[in-house]
């Protein structure tokens, strides 16, 4: 790679990554007003920084059992009630 590629590539890399940080941590799809409950039987939890996720076995509505994988914000903002 030629010094100046090498410095186009790394220019538009430095100018793309704030845009694509905001594009993964956007929650403009979730109503965060709203809080939900969710019953069954926890299969597996983990915490791979910066989300942790938590996979349920639940009940849906035509009363089969049906596997479900949460995800949530950071250990930080997560609070347990």
């Amino acid at each position: 790679m030629t010094s100046i590629t090498r410095r186009l590539f790394l220019s538009l890399a430095t100018a793309l990554a704030p845009g694509a940080a905001i594009a993964h941590h956007g929650w403009g799809g979730y109503d965060t007003s709203k809080s939900f409950t969710v019953t069954g039987e926890i299969l597996k939890s983990t915490y791979e920084n910066p989300h942790s996720e938590i996979e349920m076995e639940v009940e849906v509505s035509t009363g089969a059992s049906s596997s479900r994988r949460l995800r949530a914000w950071s250990g930080a903002a997560s609070r347990r009630t």
